[in-house]
């Protein structure tokens, strides 16, 4: 046992250590408290029957408070810790590693939210507004154009048959072929308004095809911040309570904790010390 290592050349603690080497428990966790903060922390040192985020705590007779760990096992305290806190705070705000690189969308909430996106583009439309963006519209014109003309045509002989009805023309052939013609273009602007519908009706579904898989694509990518943009969600943490998305905590907790900021773990000056003894890191914090 290296005495000067352990007692930082302290006379005071050369003393004391000298008389109580022997009570000293030969084990790395007293070795490494007494290289981060001198051989003083040991006087009446006892380990207390609970743990700090499942590292053994060390009280001494002055009522100080330590955790001792080797790296792996600091690694896995902070795991747990991280773990209480994203209870605690949520998944914003967070330092070293992005939350967001941990979250995605399942292949059916993507489906689903797809398909929402798109029924509202397509509710927020008129038919004809709708046309404009899709491969019906040079043809949708031209039926409305044949549609605006037959109307054209059948309000003129309509004008034509009143006159001749007031003239008591009713029962003469000049009457009778203005009503057959008037009832071929009225049977030919019905097929029109039909097949007009009829393509109102394709136009939207391929519209709402289309928005479908760009929204798709879009959620495939972006889930966040598509839907926040959107303005369908406030924030990252709002679609994760509201199960929109699946957030792989065990990874992000573990990354997170791999980059050991070990002072999180410490309640009383968030400082750590670390010690090499036996072979082995051993990371010190005094929480209280």
């Amino acid at each position: 046992m290296n005495v000067r290592k352990i007692i930082k050349e302290e006379i005071s603690d050369f003393d004391w250590v000298s008389q109580h080497l022997e009570s000293i428990p030969d084990d790395p966790h007293y070795m490494a408290l007494a290289q981060c903060y001198g051989a003083e922390v040991l006087r009446d040192i006892e380990p207390k029957d609970y743990t700090h985020y499942g590292l053994d705590v060390y009280e001494n007779g002055e009522y100080e408070e330590y955790v001792v760990g080797t790296r792996r096992e600091c690694v896995d305290a902070l795991e747990e810790y991280y773990d209480y806190l994203v209870d605690e705070v949520g998944i914003e705000g967070w330092n070293g590693v992005d939350p967001v690189d941990y979250m995605y969308m399942t292949n059916t909430d993507i489906r689903l939210h797809a398909s929402d996106l798109a029924d509202s583009d397509v509710d927020n439309l008129a038919p004809y507004e709708i046309i404009e963006h899709t491969s019906y519209f040079k043809q949708y014109e031209k039926l409305e154009e044949k549609i605006s003309d037959l109307e054209s045509q059948i309000s003129e002989l309509e004008n034509q048959e009143a006159d001749l009805a007031d003239q008591d023309l009713e029962d003469t052939e000049e009457y009778s072929k203005l009503v057959d013609n008037l009832g071929e273009l009225e049977d030919l602007l019905r097929d029109y308004e039909n097949q007009k519908s009829d393509m109102e009706k394709d136009a939207i579904e391929e519209y709402r095809e289309d928005r479908y898989d760009e929204y798709k694509s879009q959620l495939e990518d972006d889930p966040i911040e598509t839907l926040v943009d959107m303005g369908w969600y406030r924030s990252a943490n709002d679609m994760y309570e509201n199960n929109v998305i699946v957030f792989n905590r065990e990874r992000f907790v573990r990354d997170l904790a791999l980059l050991g900021y070990y002072g999180e773990l410490g309640s009383y000056d968030g400082e750590y010390c670390m010690e090499h003894v036996g072979g082995e890191d051993y990371i010190c914090l005094r929480i209280n």
